[in-house]
């Protein structure tokens, strides 16, 4: 009796230090998960998203190993909700991520590099032909894209439409051939296509960020329960 006692003991004294491990991994890795996060929307490097992907593994990995602890019992309620709500966190992260990898994590990539590159294409252009009038509506449309990109108003949408109609306007008495005038509108319709599916896209992210936000405040409490 007195060994099966002291095993018992053993046993128990073995979860014991056990989950204070898996408690210390869930608590650091949650941390770091939201570091990763943030370092992402900071400096735009994917490679942030593998991390925060790992250490959400680490973290999953943790919960299922303390669910299966005798000495857990009394913890099962906030690991059953971690356990509901951590997927769902990690599921947002990844279309957040592959979002912000649709719309460009750099000027040079994605639906920017497209818009970039269009409006190179006409500007190009519009210095060949010296058309000064054009190269200033342009450039306002770009200006408003950038002001998009910085406020998210939806009015900097309907400004560029303006300035392209404007732009529409003085391209027909610019004396520009037929052919010139319908190859500098095809690449304005290619601007004005990305920035609407930029825009659109935009407006999913801000959606979606604010649901992250969501999410862990909702399991952020109970990193500390376990």
């Amino acid at each position: 009796a007195g060994n099966a006692a002291l095993n018992a003991a053993e046993a128990q004294r073995s979860e014991a230090e056990t989950l204070l491990v898996l408690v210390g991994d869930i608590e650091s890795g949650a941390l770091r998960m939201r570091r990763r996060e943030k370092d992402f929307l900071l400096r735009m490097d994917e490679t942030y998203l593998a991390k925060y992907e790992k250490d959400a593994e680490r973290v999953a990995s943790a919960l299922t190993q303390v669910q299966g602890l005798e000495i857990a019992s009394d913890l099962q309620a906030p690991l059953a909700k971690l356990r509901e709500t951590l997927p769902a966190h990690r599921a947002k992260m990844a279309e957040v991520g592959a979002l912000y990898k649709e719309v460009g994590l750099s000027e040079e990539l994605g639906l920017s590099g497209t818009l970039r590159k269009a409006v190179h294409e006409v500007e190009e252009k519009l210095d060949v032909a010296n058309l000064d009038a054009l190269t200033v509506k342009m450039l306002m449309m770009r200006r408003h894209e950038k002001d998009f990109m910085l406020r998210g108003k939806e009015k900097y949408i309907a400004r560029i439409d303006k300035r392209r109609e404007e732009f529409t306007g003085l391209l027909k008495g610019s004396g520009l051939t037929v052919k010139e005038q319908t190859e500098i509108s095809a690449l304005l319709d290619g601007y004005q296509s990305a920035f609407r599916k930029y825009a659109e896209k935009a407006a999913v992210i801000d959606t979606d960020l604010a649901h992250l936000e969501e999410l862990y405040a909702q399991i952020n409490p109970l990193w500390s329960v376990v």
